[in-house]
């Protein structure tokens, strides 16, 4: 008997990962805080933590070191 697997519905369809990406730079060149980045781009593309988490903390290690 086959188990039935469920795809993964994609996180954003309508936008490439380079825009994102920019999105993502752009707010943090506003944000005072980290914390404040992760709620606005949070709320901005309707992410979880996770999302969130997996997106950011690159751009933030490469280009917002003093992002605290």
């Amino acid at each position: 008997m086959k188990k039935k697997v469920k795809k993964a519905a994609p996180v954003i369809t309508e936008k490439h990962w380079g825009e994102i990406d920019a999105t993502i730079r752009s707010v943090a060149d506003r944000s005072k805080t980290k914390k404040a980045l992760f709620a606005e781009i949070k709320e901005r593309f309707s992410w979880n933590d996770s999302q969130c988490n997996a997106a950011i903390n690159p751009i933030i290690k490469r280009w917002y070191k003093k992002l605290k």
